[in-house]
């Protein structure tokens, strides 16, 4: 898994693991390897013998926008891996600190124009990361991305305000949704029917 535990990646992994274990009668475990954009735990499986008792859990953005925000991976997506399932997140939360007054991400972007604002991203070139850079592009604004070493972190610091936005999955909000964190919206084209507001 490239992600530390306590995100959405690793929950489908350890679901995953389970279902194999049953299946196969055979232990399945889970090696969480967080860190560097997901390249440390893409590399370990991409360097694992070939033999189907190595799967990687990731998300689709280190895969593919490690390609171009990279220059030199150690593995070759096109030849070391190969692609067996896909397991869709659904929308991601867009959540802020009570501590920050919006209520929506307009009103977000209208705050970060005239205060300091940083945005917790769970990896190098993952969506949150994308949205900052893209937000100061658009809007002029100036937030400043975070990396955490997966979502679990990026939370804790955003319930406590060390931050001030937050994008990830609804499993982890949940787990800071009363403690000072407000969702504020999603993504994707439809409202969550667990935040319908």
């Amino acid at each position: 898994v490239a992600f530390p535990p306590g995100g959405l990646t690793d929950a489908y992994a350890r679901m995953y693991a389970e279902q194999l274990t049953s299946a196969l009668g055979q232990t399945v475990l889970v090696d969480n390897k967080p860190g560097g954009g997901a390249i440390i735990a893409i590399d370990a499986v991409a360097k694992s013998p070939a033999d189907g008792h190595t799967l990687l859990m990731t998300t689709s953005g280190t895969v593919w926008q490690n390609r171009v925000l990279y220059n030199k991976l150690p593995y070759s997506l096109d030849k070391d891996l190969v692609p067996v399932a896909n397991f869709p997140s659904g929308p991601l939360i867009v959540a802020v600190s009570d501590k920050v007054p919006a209520r929506t991400m307009r009103e977000f972007i209208e705050f970060a124009k005239t205060n300091t604002a940083s945005m917790g991203t769970y990896a190098p070139g993952s969506i949150p990361h994308m949205v900052a850079d893209q937000t100061n592009r658009s809007e002029g604004t100036k937030i400043l991305p975070i990396h955490y070493r997966g979502e679990a972190p990026m939370w804790v610091d955003l319930a406590s305000g060390q931050i001030q936005i937050a994008i990830g999955s609804y499993q982890s909000f949940a787990t800071v949704q009363t403690r000072g964190v407000r969702a504020i919206g999603v993504t994707g084209v439809y409202r969550s029917p667990k935040l319908p507001d």
